[in-house]
């Protein structure tokens, strides 16, 4: 299995349990969902840059970019600023917020 299919199922299934977690807190998948996928979002940063700092294995960008595409773009935007990760790719952090105005349109939309 390769590594980014690997991480693939490893967030899917963190991001499957906490929004069921949560949705019995909030009653809301929607919100629970959201939530989940940021805290997700900030965390990867976190260890992507830890990674970088050790020079071991990285999280390919595109895995990045996935995860805030399916709604953790405000997560990644803070997992960014906080841990000054990829603070130096303008494309980068342009796409991130540009997924996130698409974001808050559609859970305007949803709520």
């Amino acid at each position: 299995m390769s590594p980014v299919l690997m991480i693939g199922v490893v967030v899917a299934t963190i991001i499957f349990i906490t929004t069921n977690v949560l949705a019995s807190v909030f009653n809301s998948v929607v919100f629970s969902f959201i939530i989940s996928i940021n805290l997700i979002a900030v965390l990867i940063f976190w260890w992507d840059k830890s990674q970088a700092i050790e020079s071991r294995f990285r999280i390919p960008n595109t895995v990045l970019n996935l995860i805030a595409l399916c709604g953790g773009s405000l997560g990644s935007i803070v997992g960014v600023y906080l841990f000054r990760h990829k603070t130096l790719k303008s494309y980068f952090k342009i796409t991130l917020f540009f997924y996130l105005s698409i974001q808050i349109v559609i859970v305007y939309l949803l709520l």
